[in-house]
């Protein structure tokens, strides 16, 4: 028998074998280890080699040990075990914790043996342990405040703060603290109570906007105002108590203390300062200062219902910039008014009767320190030569001197009262016009007889209304005027005397010092209402010799203007534009007091009885109503309603143009006798439509004739 002897080499896992023997026959081959046999039948040499292989390795056999695979050869196999690596390090790896909790937490892994290779065992631990994943904590809000009102019957209030601690992985609020208000942060409130201010019919001053009520008993109408508050049904807009004698309540009002007023002893009339009429042609007055308001009546020339030539001898006046007629003339009623802007000697004619009027210079009038330039910012450019400078307005009165503010500036309240005679108020320098923040005069109760004259108050933008109540020869010029909002004041009113004669209980002048406001001039002020809420009418006023010329009114509560007694007026060149709160008012009410006749010391009485009618009044050249005017009617003159008897006599309506609006169904309406109307047209064409009405009080004497054209 031949043998094959086969060396097996094992190492590092894989066998190795010599097989270098030549090839014998096959299908007797036996495997045998040692002296064993293992297997038997091999069919080739080769599939008894790989079986040795295959034993040895399963043996893990690393000696030399002889295999034989029997035919004619013996064989050694020899087998070399295989080489194992060192055991790899443990690994470690950080685990993120799933949102929304935060943190981390580390995993281990090993390695074991499996067939002669390391194997990676498991990540563990396969879960987060516990406490390594938590809620995340959100930053620490803020320290809160709050302020905290003081409680009822108290005035005032104070802050609380509370901080937040973490409580369970939360922030926690505190309490508020202090629980309790600080010493001294809150105060008592003192009760406010109504405090009579005036009777009905009277008139009063408010300082700040207040709650001010009319009426008696538990019937009152209330309402926030500043400025003079007329205490009148007119003025509140209706009558509260009927046949009841009402007062007016401030809230939270000092009710001046009560005096006896004086003994009045018999009344003597007031010398009347107006020269008589020279052929037929009558002036307030022929020589002044520059501005000066003249007033032209020439009703003693003829009958009232003609046609007068005015020529004011200045032909440099320029136009009216709403009728666009020459400012130097007028054709039509009896009654006309000019302002003479410069100094010099003007020779007017009216229907060839020449009258001199003298104007002098303002500079001249007011030379040196008479004149005061008030700066706040001390800024003197334009101040006239050799004129007082000052920072803030000068202590009044300011009988004799000219004050001019500075343009673009701030000032205060200017209230000239009794004692200022004389005075003008004005403006110097370039730029807007100086703001004030009011302008009363003669609009207090008196301390002596010398009431206001001579004032002219012009150019500035006034906040908060022009009010005029005593006083003579006032000239009230191209001023922009306005209204605190929801204050329920007046832009521009004037007269009124009433309260200061018959319903002040703490008066101290005598009854016969005081007359009705006459020789008044309202001319280019701008004083159109920004909405119909914030003031009740655009002007209110009444009073003798009173011209109205080139004003713009409209857009309050009620009337654009309304005169409540007019004697010997001129109603020109204005536009009133009428758009009211409730769509039933007017842009011109023209009533009365009554159906006496005018004397400068019968006093108006606000009630409309018992006192004078308006008469000869010329109203031309306005420019009435508005497209957006919502009220029926656009101009009334006649009694304020059909019940009380106030007449209206001598009124020439004429030249003047009627803008209609969505609700307009009259453009005029009348009461009254000798009422003239010529001359007047509606904006887009056509002829005005008039009317007239019923009055159940007023005489029939006073019910016509009137002669009613267009």
């Amino acid at each position: 028998m031949k043998h094959l002897l086969l060396t097996l080499l094992l190492a590092a896992g894989t066998a190795a074998a010599d097989t270098t023997v030549a090839p014998l026959p096959t299908g007797t081959w036996t495997l045998m280890r040692s002296a064993t046999n293992v297997q038997t039948g091999y069919a080739t040499k080769e599939a008894c080699w790989a079986a040795a292989e295959v034993d040895a390795e399963a043996r893990k056999i690393v000696a030399k040990v002889n295999y034989r695979c029997r035919t004619d050869l013996i064989f050694a196999v020899t087998y070399k075990a295989p080489t194992i690596p060192p055991q790899p390090a443990a690994e470690t790896q950080t685990v993120a914790c799933t949102s929304p909790l935060v943190g981390s937490w580390t995993q281990v892994r090993t390695y074991f043996l499996s067939n002669g290779k390391w194997v990676a065992g498991d990540w563990t631990p396969s879960a987060a342990p516990a406490g390594a994943c938590v809620t995340p904590v959100p930053p620490k809000p803020a320290d809160d405040t709050q302020t905290v009102a003081c409680p009822s019957g108290t005035t005032g209030s104070w802050s609380q703060t509370r901080t937040y601690s973490l409580v369970s992985n939360a922030w926690v609020a505190g309490a508020w603290t202090p629980a309790a208000a600080p010493s001294g942060a809150c105060t008592a409130v003192v009760a406010q109570t109504w405090a009579k201010m005036a009777s009905e019919g009277g008139s009063f001053n408010v300082a700040t906007a207040s709650s001010v009520r009319f009426g008696a008993g538990s019937a009152w109408i209330t309402k926030t105002l500043s400025g003079t508050v007329q205490c009148t049904n007119t003025f509140f807009g209706s009558d509260p108590a009927v046949n009841v004698v009402k007062e007016c309540d401030q809230l939270g009002g000092v009710s001046p203390t009560p005096v006896d007023p004086p003994v009045d002893p018999t009344p003597t009339p007031l010398p009347d300062p107006i020269p008589g009429p020279v052929n037929g042609l009558q002036v307030n007055r022929t020589s002044c200062t520059a501005p000066c308001a003249v007033l032209f009546d020439a009703t003693a020339m003829g009958d009232f219902r003609a046609t007068y030539s005015f020529d004011f001898g200045d032909p440099n006046s320029g136009a009216w910039a709403i009728s666009g007629k020459s400012k130097n003339t007028e054709l039509g009623g009896p009654i006309a008014a000019h302002v003479y802007m410069v100094p010099g000697a003007f020779k007017p004619v009216v229907n060839g009767v020449s009258v001199t009027i003298t104007v002098a210079d303002a500079n001249v009038t007011y030379a040196g320190t008479k004149t005061v330039c008030v700066s706040p910012a001390k800024d003197y450019t334009d101040c006239p030569a050799g004129a007082a400078q000052v920072t803030a307005l000068p202590a009044l009165p300011w009988a004799g001197k000219r004050v001019l503010l500075h343009t673009g500036e701030k000032f205060g309240d200017i209230q000239l009262l009794d004692g200022n005679i004389g005075v003008q108020v004005g403006s110097y320098g370039s730029g807007a016009k100086p703001v004030v923040a009011s302008v009363g005069i003669g609009n207090w109760r008196p301390t002596t007889t010398a009431f206001p004259s001579d004032v002219t108050v012009m150019d500035l933008n006034v906040s908060n209304q022009i009010s005029q109540s005593l006083g003579n020869r006032v000239l009230i010029l191209r001023n922009d005027v306005h209204l605190t909002p929801n204050s329920g004041g007046i832009p521009l009113s004037i007269g009124e005397v009433d309260y200061w004669y018959r319903g002040d209980p703490y008066r101290t002048v005598p009854q016969s010092a005081f007359y009705n406001a006459h020789q008044i001039f309202l001319v280019e002020n701008n004083a159109l209402g920004t909405d119909t809420a914030t003031g009740v009418a655009g002007f209110w006023g009444e009073g003798s010799r009173i011209a109205m010329l080139g004003n713009r009114f409209g857009k309050y509560q009620m009337h654009s203007a309304r005169f409540s007694g007019l004697n010997k007026g001129v109603i020109s060149h204005n536009e009133l534009q009428g758009i009211s709160a409730d769509g039933i008012r007017l842009a011109l009410k023209l009533h009365s007091n009554g159906v006496l006749p005018y004397s400068d010391t019968l006093i108006a009485d606000s009630s409309g009885r018992g006192t004078w009618a308006s008469s000869q009044i010329v109203i031309g050249n306005n420019l009435f109503g508005n497209a957006a005017d919502n009220n029926a009617w656009t101009v009334e003159v006649g009694p304020q309603n059909n019940t009380v008897g106030e007449g209206v006599e001598d009124v020439v309506v004429e030249n003047n143009r009627f803008a209609r609006g969505k609700n307009t169904s009259r453009d005029f309406v009348y009461v009254g006798r000798r009422i003239t109307t010529r001359g007047n047209t509606v904006v887009g064409g056509g002829a005005i439509s008039t009317g007239t009405d019923t009055n159940t009080e007023l005489p029939a004497s006073w019910m016509g004739p009137n002669y009613i054209g267009n």
